[in-house]
């Protein structure tokens, strides 16, 4: 197939804004023990964009060749039960490789577009990992940029692709070295604690919510290349990781994060009335 036919995805590095959004898909591919994103928000916000664009930023993953689940050779919480059985029997597993997976699921739309959360089961909620809410930018000068950046895009996408070529490559080899770094990063037993503690005030159901704070601070920390995971890594991922666990009223669509913020910066001496620490870790 000629060049000019080829499919373009827009550069990952290229998306304006939506920092939250890009983040937790990121701290997913680092870590994809943390159980996947739910994205919820207005149409024509760069969800879908964001997704694609990330599943063509990232290099191609082992698989078990051959396996629809696209299972792990050497990670039995990333097997299918299949795989897992083979394994047992004493079987020898082909490695291939392929493009890290990304499924979109429509959850519960209205006629306006927009998820229902109301529609979702609190048990269906906890299993996703993350949840990020996308609003529409308000900002005039950042909606320029989108448009004028999407407008380059379409016109010529061989010289727009071009122009982010470098800063793709560095984002690629950074989420690789996380990957990389994962498994030696250091979380201090008294900042456990205090996740926990966070977790039991919320009054959130279960441990998942403990378990993948934990796993989404660390997941920061080794994208930012440190080896031990800090109270600003716990800051910025906390929300994304138990407003969507809280209890609510029937009718109430999920927390937009206030109440996570506020048991925060009481657990872990800020503030309440002052979240000036807290936002600044969260725009890092």
């Amino acid at each position: 197939m000629s060049q000019a036919f080829q499919s373009r995805v827009f550069p990952f590095t290229a998306i304006v804004g939506q920092a939250e959004m890009k983040l937790a898909l990121l701290l997913n591919v680092i870590d994809p023990r943390i159980g996947g994103v739910m994205i919820m928000g207005d149409r024509g916000t760069g969800k879908s964009t964001t997704i694609r664009a990330l599943a063509d930023l990232l290099p191609e993953i082992p698989v078990v060749a051959g396996d629809p689940y696209n299972s792990s050779p050497n990670d039995p919480d990333l097997q299918s039960s299949e795989v897992r059985e083979r394994l047992q029997r004493g079987e020898s597993l082909s490695e291939g490789r392929c493009q890290v997976p990304m499924v979109d699921l429509p959850l519960g739309a209205t006629e306006s577009g927009n998820p229902e959360e109301g529609e979702l089961r609190p048990q269906l909620l906890d299993r996703f990992g993350m949840s990020v809410e996308v609003r529409t930018v308000r900002d005039p000068e950042q909606r320029v940029q989108v448009v004028d950046q999407r407008g380059q895009f379409d016109s010529d996408p061989v010289s727009f692709l071009t122009q982010f070529q470098g800063q793709q490559k560095g984002l690629q080899e950074k989420v690789v070295a996380a990957q990389e770094r994962l498994g030696s990063v250091q979380m201090d037993p008294d900042l456990r604690l205090k996740i926990s503690e966070v977790c039991g005030q919320l009054e959130v159901d279960g441990l998942r919510g403990d378990i993948v704070t934990n796993r989404a601070a660390r997941a920061l920390a080794a994208f930012e290349g440190r080896a031990e995971v800090n109270d600003d890594d716990v800051a910025r991922v906390m929300a994304c990781c138990l407003r969507h666990r809280l209890r609510k009223d029937p009718l109430e669509q999920v927390d937009s994060g206030d109440r996570v913020i506020k048991v925060f910066c009481q657990v872990f001496g800020l503030n309440p009335d002052d979240r000036d620490a807290f936002q600044l870790a969260l725009a890092a």
